[in-house]
């Protein structure tokens, strides 16, 4: 008899972002679902339970939270594997995108009081990734204020992530948007050239 083969971790993660959305959903998504009977930290705990995720889920579900599933299927590998990150991870990337999109001005800093005021702005790691990745970001863009150089990096980030989103099923994106806190991140639309260049950017940063 022909042994079914082995499901792989990848597409094990994914059916689970597909199937429990309890079990990652932010714990005050959660809490705000049951009316206040559990605090965020109650929910949080009972996340850390695997078999509480079916009921979590059905939890949500109930709330009109979870889309239907069906048009997931038409989600990109590519995507499904940024899909599945936690929180905190499709926040970095966020955040490396931004750095992309700036990189070439990040490499266009070369005096060194201008180089050590976008130390004081802009984290390090993003200051190396942009470096390393100069040549796909866009092209002639200068920082009009170094001091606030985190700020529009950032900005464009986000702008990035929700561009990417945007181009998700329908399934995929309200799973996804359950990781993040309520109104933390509101997806809509983003201003130009991001709505085209944004999801290379954030699939390439979360790469």
């Amino acid at each position: 008899m022909t042994m079914p083969a082995p499901v792989s971790e990848d597409e094990s993660r994914w059916c689970a972002f597909l199937r429990l959305p309890g079990g990652y959903a932010h714990p005050r998504r959660l809490a705000e679902t049951l009316g206040g009977a559990m605090t965020p930290d109650l929910c949080a705990a009972l996340q850390a339970e695997p078999r509480f995720a079916a009921r979590l889920t059905a939890l949500l579900d109930t709330a009109g939270l979870v889309p239907p599933a069906g048009a997931a299927l038409d989600c990109a590998d590519v995507d499904r594997s940024i899909a599945v990150r936690g929180p905190h991870e499709l926040t970095a990337a966020a955040l490396r995108a931004g750095a992309l999109y700036w990189a070439d001005a990040i490499a266009n800093v070369v005096l060194a009081p201008d180089v050590e005021a976008l130390r004081r702005s802009l984290d390090g790691d993003l200051i190396a990734f942009g470096l390393a990745n100069r040549a796909a970001g866009a092209q002639g863009l200068r920082f009009d204020d170094l001091t606030g150089a985190a700020e529009v990096v950032a900005r464009d980030g986000w702008y990035s992530f929700l561009a990417w989103v945007a181009q998700l099923p329908a399934a995929v994106a309200g799973r996804l948007m359950l990781k993040f806190e309520d109104g933390a991140i509101t997806p809509g639309p983003v201003p130009d050239p991001f709505g085209e260049i944004g999801p290379g950017l954030y699939r390439r940063a979360a790469g």
